[in-house]
């Protein structure tokens, strides 16, 4: 490879392939992992079979051979009588060095068929795999001085700047004295050093359909997208702006933390990225002038080896890092969890999706980890997806959504039920009587128990909406809406006990005196446990809150049904009273005088259950109640960290200075 020019390729056929080293590095250090790289180079790897017999000491090496050898029918002839260009590109793999994220590489020693020796191809993140390389001016006489050419950043730069994932490969001829077994003992980094560059390999880091939309869909809804990725700063970022993470009017602004070194302090350098600057043509050369000076919304963007730097010696800035942050490129695995764990610091709710080994302890620390794969990473996520993609995301979200809606209102279901019986009692024992054992086991099992059941499967809203469920049961509108919902069912009693003692029928329980005993089958109790009855379907459907987290109540069928059924029965017991029915529940006998008692009840009723759904949908469920009840809290200012952090920014009209080298003393704290 000539060394003023960089090799780049895509995956070809055999035919086309380049000569070794170049092609047998793509054959071992590329194909071997990835099965759809092996389909197109129509390249096919051989494993040695296992058996029971033979699977201990084995020595057959793997083997990556053409699928098409020699013309069939043509001569074969022995491997020793080839010159080397004819004979078949045919390479066993001696040994593995697997890719790891601390080295962000993989190696493998090899020896081609007819070959005297070994050779060590390797393929990585053309940074780390530059680094391994002998550079341009050999330092030993004894190698060749062709290794990394001059334009190597050059051409990885026109690549990663368009989103093209790029890997390094590179090629060391091992010395011929190594044997099988000394290869399985040598370390990784004994071979992987004074390598020579081959090449380029470019892939198209296409966007997958479906991404775009969902990101759109979470933007709308208000919630913020950050990507972390152990890929090439300037590809995150290509991709980023593809997606939608940042806007077409926003500025990439990497932030690059330089380690202390002698006597210079450690400082921070900002600087736009790649995609904002543009070429200015004049009759000399080519000027480039930032698209971007300062003014307008901006996005950041770090590497791993700066967020290493920015925590030792920058630690007053993290928190203005991860909360204008959105891409964070070359990330380790532990520093994608300590980005989780430092933007949970700053009060953000952290959901991570992830589908490697890499991503598993970022998934673990996360309030809810996505795993994106059913292998390494599904074991540390509490979700895994079945499809490889992200529109699992708002799915989660909406059903997380509605799970906490529902929560809240089955709580306050159920705290009003046991407030309501209580008024219930109450105002029973002030008249000598109380609500009989069949009452309670009905109010209990067969209405609560069933309303309290079924309002939980009402499914999630069709769409992810901007607005954020309550977050604490000591809330003003959960608080407001318990008190209140509890003042008017205790008004409905007391009206409907009004009403009573206006008949003129009416003769009230006598006192008892020194005596215990109370009475069960009078119209007190009758008056109560018709309206309190009612009281329960009616708070359950207040509490069964639709739109914007959930569907409506009545998209719920099996909660329709119990709501239908029960106040069916329950009118059957107010208006036509059958005999049975008011002597099995101790109510008090029927009189051709009270019709017009029973109806005024369902007026009661009726004006108890207009009051209660209005007051939680126009009320306490309104943006406005929110709003005016905020400053009769305790709360002075933002609870979350990162809206002070924000607000910090916003009146700092010199960050982020861009163009400037700051050192730790200067940064902002």
């Amino acid at each position: 490879m000539p060394s003023a020019s960089l090799t780049w390729l895509w995956v070809m056929p055999p035919a086309t392939m380049p000569t070794a080293p170049l092609r047998d590095d793509l054959l071992c250090s590329f194909a071997i992992l990835d099965t759809r790289g092996r389909i197109h180079v129509d390249f096919e790897l051989e494993e040695p079979v296992e058996t029971d017999a033979t699977k201990f000491d084995l020595l057959a090496p793997t083997v990556v051979r053409p699928r098409r050898a020699l013309a069939a029918g043509a001569p074969q002839p022995a491997p020793d009588e080839l010159l080397p260009d004819q004979m078949t590109p045919e390479v066993g793999i001696v040994r593995q060095f697997p890719f790891s994220s601390s080295s962000q590489r993989m190696s493998v020693i090899c020896r081609t068929l007819g070959r005297r020796h070994m050779d060590l191809y390797c393929k990585g993140a053309p940074e780390k795999v530059e680094g391994l390389c002998r550079p341009e001016s050999g330092e030993s006489e004894s190698l060749p001085a062709e290794s990394v050419p001059a334009d190597f950043h050059t051409v990885l730069h026109q690549y990663t700047v368009k989103g093209y994932r790029v890997l390094a490969l590179a090629y060391r001829r091992l010395d011929a004295k190594l044997h099988w077994h000394q290869a399985q003992r040598l370390k990784r980094d004994q071979v992987e050093c004074d390598m020579e560059m081959t090449g380029l390999l470019v892939m198209q880091n296409s966007l997958k359909p479906q991404t775009t939309p969902v990101i759109e869909t979470l933007q709308r809804a208000s919630v913020r997208s950050v990507m972390v990725t152990g890929d090439n700063l300037l590809t995150a970022v290509s991709v980023a702006r593809e997606c939608g993470m940042i806007p077409p009017e926003a500025a990439a602004v990497v932030v690059t933390a330089h380690p202390p070194t002698g006597e210079r302090p450690a400082y921070l350098e900002y600087t736009t990225a790649a995609a904002d600057v543009a070429p200015v043509h004049s009759a000399d050369d080519e000027v480039f002038v930032p698209l971007w000076t300062g003014a307008g919304s901006y996005r950041l963007a770090v590497t791993g080896r700066s967020w290493r730097v920015l925590q030792q010696h920058f630690p007053h800035l993290m928190a203005r890092i991860v909360v204008q942050g959105t891409v964070f490129a070359r990330m380790a695995p532990e520093q994608k969890a300590q980005l989780v764990e430092t933007l949970q610091d700053q009060g953000y709710t952290v959901g991570m999706c992830g589908d490697g080994a890499n991503d598993c302890e970022a998934l673990k620390a996360a309030h809810v980890g996505i795993s994106l794969s059913e292998a390494e990473a599904s074991v540390a996520a509490p979700f895994t997806s079945k499809v490889a993609d992200i529109t699992c995301v708002p799915t989660v979200m909406r059903e997380g959504r509605c799970a906490l809606t529902t929560s809240f209102g089955t709580f306050q279901y159920m705290a009003l039920y046991s407030l309501v019986q209580f008024v219930s009692v109450l105002l029973l024992y002030k008249h000598y009587s109380n609500l009989g054992d069949l009452q309670f086991l009905y109010i209990d099992l067969v209405i609560t128990t069933s309303v309290a059941v079924l309002m939980g499967y009402t499914a999630p809203a069709p769409r992810l909406h901007r607005r954020r469920p309550a977050g604490s049961l000591l809330g003003a509108g959960t608080l407001c809406s318990i008190l209140t919902q509890m003042g008017l069912a205790a008004g409905a009693q007391l009206a409907a006990m009004y009403l009573l003692e206006r008949q003129p029928w009416f003769q009230p329980v006598p006192p008892t005196g020194a005596s215990r005993d109370v009475t069960v089958v009078c119209w007190e109790n009758t008056v109560v446990f018709f309206v309190s009855s009612y009281q329960y379907l009616i708070l359950a459907t207040a509490f069964s809150k639709g739109p914007p987290f959930r569907r409506p109540f009545y998209t719920n069928r099996l909660f329709l049904g119990a709501l239908l059924l029960l106040s069916a029965l329950q009118t059957t017991l107010v208006l036509w009273p059958e005999p049975h029915l008011v002597s099995w529940f101790g109510l008090a006998p029927p009189r051709p005088e009270d019709r017009t008692l029973r109806y005024s009840l369902l007026a009661v009723t009726a004006g108890h259950c207009v009051l209660a759904l209005s007051l939680e949908k126009f009320v306490f469920g309104a943006e406005w109640f929110k709003r005016v009840t905020r400053p009769c809290g305790c709360k002075k200012g933002p609870k979350n960290r990162y809206k002070l952090v924000l607000r910090e920014v916003e009146a700092d009209p010199t960050w982020p200075p861009l163009g400037q080298k700051v050192p730790a003393e200067d940064a902002p704290s």
